[in-house]
């Protein structure tokens, strides 16, 4: 899956890593890439999945923009 999302911040404008005023309002765009896998053992009722996450901030704001990535481990137990 996969998400776009923009943001407008009104009464926050954008600066430089100097602390420059480069525009009078600060602007993201947020874009994510999630891929999840999931296997179930059923008979012992377990279930396992593992999932990754990309994210990219692009900001006018240079101290707001920034990449991640985030991944996480999951075990579920049914009794």
């Amino acid at each position: 899956t996969g998400t776009f999302q923009e943001r407008r911040y009104s009464n926050r404008p954008a600066f430089d890593m100097g602390y420059v005023q480069v525009a009078d309002q600060r602007i993201d765009r947020r874009t994510t890439a999630r891929l999840e896998l999931e296997k179930g053992f059923a008979s012992l009722g377990l279930q396992l999945s593992f999932a990754f996450e990309h994210i990219v901030n692009a900001s006018n704001d240079a101290f707001y923009t920034y990449r991640n990535d985030a991944f996480s481990f999951r075990l579920g137990y049914t009794f």
